[in-house]
């Protein structure tokens, strides 16, 4: 994180928000700011160097906008590292019902396994390579030779 970063979680619980800035200020990382986002809305920082989403996208049913406007925010050389929930192809459609009572207590519901955000990864993923690219091959010398 450096000497000036600073982190900035999001989660829609708040036990798990307040134990989690605790554990960050007791290892000594103060520089934090943590919320519980709607995550429709969130809006992230400019030049963000990386985005952690863990169990979360698809959870929510706006995951391609959280997705895009994250990409967006990510600065030159930022990565954004997902670990989330995908069903196998061979899971048996009549088990799907019995996902419900599972996931109700983190925040989703059956219509999660129709919500598939690694297309809006892959696309964002590439946007930002292209962006980044062009970035560098036409931005500024900063060699200080002609």
């Amino acid at each position: 994180m450096g000497p000036t970063g600073r982190v900035i979680g999001a989660d829609l619980t708040d036990a798990t928000l307040e134990q989690t800035g605790d554990r960050v200020c007791s290892a000594g990382s103060p520089r934090s700011l943590w919320c519980r986002p709607t995550w429709r809305p969130l809006q992230y920082p400019e030049d963000v160097r990386g985005i952690i989403a863990c169990s979360s996208l698809t959870v929510i049913g706006g995951y391609a906008k959280v997705i895009e406007r994250g990409y967006g925010a990510l600065g030159p050389g930022g990565r954004w590292v997902v670990l989330d929930y995908r069903l196998p192809r061979w899971w048996p459609d009549r088990l799907i019902s019995m996902l419900g009572p599972v996931s109700a207590p983190f925040g989703g519901d059956t219509s999660m396994v129709r919500r598939h955000p690694r297309e809006p990864i892959q696309e964002g993923a590439a946007r930002h390579r292209s962006r980044n690219t062009t970035r560098a091959i036409h931005g500024p010398d900063t060699t200080g030779q002609d």
